[in-house]
């Protein structure tokens, strides 16, 4: 994600699908994932900048959601799990060189209580937000000016090797 608007958002997934045999069971759902995060701030503006401030968070997510037979809608199951693996915050003017942070865990999970017949949306996303917040020497938004050298970007980059979904209690078989 880059960008010079108040906060980008991206996020990139993969999950499964599932159809429980028992009536109504808890089930683990985990994962093991292996990423790399990216990061960059690079901010020499003219003089009519004032005040600025940069953000960068990467988070990993693992949901289930139950799909809806009647209209394909996903609805999210409480509760989920994630892990914020990138936290940055920086202000004023300059610049660092590409950081780069590199995760690898087995550990992610969360139990859900699922339905027997229903179809459920098990997976893991990343998620990279942007966060940019800079005023003119007046007060206002900062508008890039001709000759500004502005450089924002996050990025995770990984793979998901593995999904397990497995039954925890069987409450009504």
């Amino acid at each position: 994600m880059s960008g010079l608007n108040p906060s980008y958002t991206g996020a990139a997934g993969v999950g499964v699908r599932i159809v429980p045999t028992n009536s109504l069971s808890t089930v683990r759902v985990s994962a093991d994932v292996d990423l790399v995060a990216e990061s960059r701030w690079w901010y020499l503006v003219g003089s009519s900048a004032g005040f600025s401030n940069f953000s960068y968070r990467g988070t990993v997510h693992i949901a289930g959601w139950e799909i809806s037979p009647v209209t394909g809608q996903w609805e999210l199951l409480r509760p989920f799990g994630s892990r914020v693996l990138v936290d940055y915050r920086e202000s004023g003017q300059g610049g660092t060189a590409i950081r780069s942070d590199r995760h690898a865990f087995d550990d992610l999970s969360v139990r859900l209580q699922v339905q027997g017949g229903h179809t459920y949306g098990i997976g893991v996303s990343f998620e990279v937000e942007v966060g940019f917040d800079c005023h003119d020497r007046n007060g206002k938004p900062y508008q890039k000016q001709p000759g500004d050298d502005i450089k924002l970007w996050a990025s995770m980059t990984g793979e998901v090797s593995s999904i397990s979904v497995s039954t925890e209690t069987v409450w009504i078989p």
